[in-house]
């Protein structure tokens, strides 16, 4: 069954499409994926001549990438202490650096070229569910700024000035962050990577990869082909294609609602709370997008592939959404939705060539945060196929920190 569409995908007006009557016989790069890894791959590779095919099983944006809250964040989904703790201050400041320019120039393209995306640079407020929220979110503004990055804190009367908002304990601001409608921009980069020369072809499901002739032969429904480099741009699909990453790359389900449109203004930027676990914004057109409680769902919904809404956790998403806007009670909910993450072992993404596989990339895992990876990941694979090496420190990245594998028998 087909998963529920998203806002984003209606919004957009993307249809599942029809298979392509042709597919090229041979390329240099075929890439897997039609979400913001694969996409940005595809133009970084097109704009610089390279002859290169995106295959998408469903639309653009069918993923994680069309199901999120086009949230463009700097960070990773742990809080930066629990980061400092994991991989020490030097390789958590680090990777915010590293997401920090993902975003930074990715809004330089969306501008430069003109893409309609919806982008608002409205930041981003973290607010304290409880005193031990608050405490964190604070102990986090020390050592972020221990390592250069600006924060602002927020107290209970900054909080209700900046959000209209009051029954939170303080709050954690990031004026760098935005938000914008993210199956748009996937859209807009599939358009400038088709400008360059570069070929996507949606509704064609990748059933078999081989190793062949110093490359792969791809095999699909809709025929075979050669390509002399493979990208793996699926995410929570990974294993479905390379089962050797079944441990260490796994599916998580996150789930979002939205409601008919409201008088705009009534949420500015991007809120999130509860560590993360809840989400909201409004939307240009005045509906408000609210996701998360999946600490709710049994296993918090962990290593599924069920992407359609439950109804118990779309009632827990009512529940806090009235809590917190009393004046939304007799609005409306038009949409809800789910889609599948992917997390990793230790939270990282996996982003560069398989080991002992030559020629054969991946990237994904983004464990909540993709739209703050995907962008360079995909800067990052063009570079290590036409560079044999990249402008960007991704060696915490590397695959090659868990095991290899052999892909899915044809």
């Amino acid at each position: 069954m087909p998963a529920t569409p998203s806002v984003w995908h209606d919004l957009a007006g993307l249809k599942t499409p029809s298979a392509p009557a042709t597919l090229p016989a041979e390329v240099q790069v075929a890439i897997v994926g039609g979400g913001i890894t694969g996409v940005a791959t595809f133009w970084h590779l097109a704009q610089r001549g390279v002859r290169v095919v995106l295959l998408e099983r469903g639309h653009l944006a069918t993923g994680a990438t069309g199901r999120n809250a086009g949230f463009l964040l700097a960070g990773t989904v742990e809080y930066f202490d629990e980061a400092v703790q994991r991989w020490g201050k030097a390789a958590a400041a680090a990777i915010w650096a590293f997401t920090f320019e993902n975003n930074v120039s990715l809004k330089a393209l969306i501008r430069r070229e003109g893409l309609d995306c919806d982008l608002e640079e409205r930041g981003q407020v973290v607010l304290a569910s409880d005193e031990a929220e608050w405490h964190r979110l604070q102990h986090c503004a020390r050592l972020l700024g221990d390592c250069g990055w600006e924060t602002h804190l927020l107290d209970r009367a900054g909080v209700e000035a900046r959000t209209g908002l009051s029954g939170f304990q303080g709050g954690r601001e990031q004026r760098d962050d935005a938000i914008l409608n993210p199956a748009k921009l996937v859209m807009g980069l599939a358009e400038l990577g088709e400008r360059e020369g570069g070929q996507i072809c949606t509704g064609v499901e990748v059933t078999g990869i081989t190793p062949s002739e110093s490359g792969w032969t791809i095999q699909t429904p809709s025929g075979n082909l050669w390509a002399g480099h493979l990208v793996l741009a699926t995410n929570a699909w990974i294993r479905e294609l390379w089962p050797g990453f079944a441990d260490t790359v796994v599916p998580v389900r996150a789930q979002a609602l939205a409601t008919a449109p409201v008088a705009p203004g009534l949420i500015k930027g991007a809120l999130s709370t509860n560590y993360g676990y809840e989400y909201w914004r409004q939307l240009p057109n005045g509906q408000v997008l609210l996701g998360g409680k999946r600490w709710t769902e049994p296993d918090q919904a962990v290593n599924t592939t069920l992407m359609e809404p439950q109804s118990p956790t779309a009632q827990e998403l009512c529940r806090f959404l009235h809590l917190h806007y009393p004046q939304l009670k007799d609005v409306p909910i038009t949409q809800s939705w789910a889609g599948l993450m992917a997390f990793s072992a230790d939270h990282l993404p996996l982003i560069g060539p398989i080991p002992g596989q030559d020629q054969t990339y991946v990237a994904g895992g983004y464990t909540g945060h993709g739209m703050a990876f995907g962008f360079l990941a995909g800067r990052s694979i063009s570079e290590l196929i036409l560079d044999a090496g990249t402008s960007l420190d991704i060696g915490r990245f590397a695959p090659s920190r868990f095991h290899g594998a052999t892909p899915a028998a044809s």
